[in-house]
């Protein structure tokens, strides 16, 4: 909560600014030397403290005869001392509030002139927020990342897709195109890892359909503005202009390219049409294809882009077309767009996206990557080096994992964290197994039934958490989940430990991009983890519950960008 509070006071520093910049600038007559230039306009200063809250209501009075609620307590008292001390325009935050940030922004050390009043205290002012340039990390078991097996021929078509991008300095679209678990999120985050190293650093976008509601019109469009300029729908026209040229801002020849190209205005008309459902849906392909293309030769002007799109065979049809389009034109700049689709009945790849028939012309920058399963041979190596700290795993718990996970690789993984948690393998310092235990137990036979057998294993207060974030979708938000949820329910750790536990877990990720004051925004790590919890619940409890999570959308759809 306090690194949205902290986030959201350092756009008000922003739009107050503006604000008295513009005062200034319509106030003063060209050669005249009035009032305005020497008026320094209102100021504000901030102060975010950490801690408990707590509410008192104070008794009537003849100006307010029902009282009034007010928030008391320490960590009150010190955010009040906190914005005394805090310079103009700065926002000054507590040692507690800078970790409750999670690492969102860059802070310098408080000025001797804000020295703290406690000598236990030591205060930060915040300098910048810190840009996210992946929302993928790999998974773990028993805290060790997963290393990536098998795919070098993979990794080195992606690798010749973007030279030839960077050569042509023309647009390449690759469909990554595997089963659910096959691993296409983990392959591209190798691949953008390896592109790091080349001596011209690519600049890397990602977008998804994970965002809130992502069938409405140019929602995948939408989604890459949030997180890479951390663009909201209440964010005046001159709040999205400074933060476009923030994000614009490196290297230092882009910014001035984006005032000689004359992008700026017609960008910033295209970001507040797409963040109101109503206006996107009005948005012509043409006017959308003209500024992207700008936008993106602008962005490649001195480095290649990746521009990584997860979930595209959801995508709304708006953003196909318009994908399609930058493709068969040619005329966006090295930019090699990477599509990841999972085969599903639902959402059919090969119905789904218009251009998959173009990737049989040897000619076409249009390529469709498949994501295989493992073989034999690899899946063994992967099994050995998840296994390695039993040194060495027993020949037949190998056979076992690779018989079962059928090339999987999300299977093996999940499997050795299934038998760990069943206490068949016990993780330490060093690791031990129960081959007897191993030998007669009943293995879940799909990837579908591993992840119902984690699931039934979860304390019921992470199952009913997880519950309710699968009704909401690939997207929830803890305050949502606190005011929905009855205590009853939650009783053994309550939400917010039970989220906490969810997260240690990696069965929820936070995503920072649509967070807002007061609200962390989550995402459900996996689509087929999701889809196994949705299918849980009884159809009459889904609707129950279905009902309850779309009053609280209606009710908060100004904050949470919906």
């Amino acid at each position: 909560m306090a690194a949205a509070v902290a986030e959201k006071d350092k756009e008000l520093q922003q739009e107050l600014g503006r604000f008295n910049g513009r005062a200034r600038h319509a106030a003063t007559s060209p050669g005249d030397e009035s009032w305005a230039t020497e008026w320094p306009g209102p100021r504000m200063r901030i102060g975010v403290h950490s801690g408990p809250v707590y509410f008192a209501h104070a008794p009537g009075s003849p100006a307010a005869p029902s009282g009034r609620t007010t928030a008391v307590g320490d960590t009150v008292v010190t955010a009040r001392r906190l914005e005394k001390l805090a310079p103009e325009g700065g926002v000054l935050t507590s040692q507690s509030a800078r970790r409750s940030s999670h690492n969102r922004f860059n802070f310098i050390a408080g000025p001797e002139s804000v020295a703290a009043t406690r000598e236990e205290d030591d205060l930060f002012l915040v300098d910048s927020e810190r840009r996210v340039e992946s929302g993928y990390t790999p998974g773990t078991v028993a805290g060790k990342v997963t290393r990536l097996v098998g795919r070098t021929e993979l990794l080195d078509r992606l690798q010749m897709a973007l030279q030839t991008a960077t050569d042509s300095r023309m647009p390449q679209l690759v469909t990554i195109v595997g089963a659910p678990g096959a691993g296409k999120s983990r392959l591209v985050h190798e691949f953008e890892r390896q592109a790091r190293l080349l001596g011209s650093s690519p600049v890397i976008l990602r977008a998804g359909t994970q965002g809130a509601f992502p069938d409405l019109p140019y929602a995948l469009l939408r989604d890459l503005f949030s997180r890479r300029f951390s663009i909201r729908p209440q964010d005046s026209r001159y709040l999205v202009e400074h933060k476009l040229r923030r994000g614009l801002s490196k290297p230092d020849d882009i910014a001035r390219s984006v005032e000689t190209t004359g992008i700026l205005g017609p960008t910033i008309e295209l970001v507040k049409n797409l963040l109101d459902a109503r206006t996107a849906a009005l948005i012509p392909m043409d006017e959308a294809l003209a500024v992207m293309e700008s936008l993106s030769r602008t962005l490649t002007a001195d480095t290649p882009a990746i521009v990584v799109l997860e979930g595209i065979n959801r995508a709304d049809h708006q953003t196909l077309d318009l994908i399609h389009q930058l493709v068969r034109n040619g005329e966006s700049g090295p930019v090699l767009l990477l599509g990841l689709a999972t085969v599903a009945a639902a959402t059919d790849p090969e119905q789904m996206l218009p251009w998959l028939d173009d990737s049989e012309d040897i000619f076409s920058p249009v390529e469709r990557l498949d994501v295989p399963p493992l073989s034999p041979v690899d899946s063994r190596l992967m099994a050995t080096e998840i296994l390695g700290p039993l040194s060495p795993p027993p020949m037949r718990l190998l056979d076992l994992v690779v018989a079962e996970a059928g090339g999987n690789p999300l299977y093996i993984e999940e499997l050795v964290r299934l038998l760990i948690a069943l206490g068949v393998i016990v993780a330490g310092e060093r690791w031990r197994v129960d081959m007897d235990r191993v030998e007669n137990i009943v293995l879940p036979v799909s990837l579908v039934k591993l992840i119902e057998s984690q699931l039934a294993g979860l304390p019921a207060a992470e199952r009913r958490v997880l519950q309710y974030a699968a009704v909401f979708g690939p997207l929830c938000w803890d305050v949502a989940l606190l005011e929905l949820i009855p205590a009853e329910e939650v009783a053994e750790a309550g939400v917010e430990g039970a989220i906490l536990s969810l997260e240690l877990k990696d069965y929820l990720v936070n995503d920072d991009s649509y967070s807002f004051a007061g609200a962390q925004a989550y995402l459900i790590r996996r689509d087929s983890v999701r889809e196994a919890t949705y299918d849980s619940m009884a159809p009459a409890e889904r609707a129950s519950m279905h009902m309850r999570v779309a009053h609280w959308l209606i009710a908060n759809q100004e904050d949470a960008r919906l």
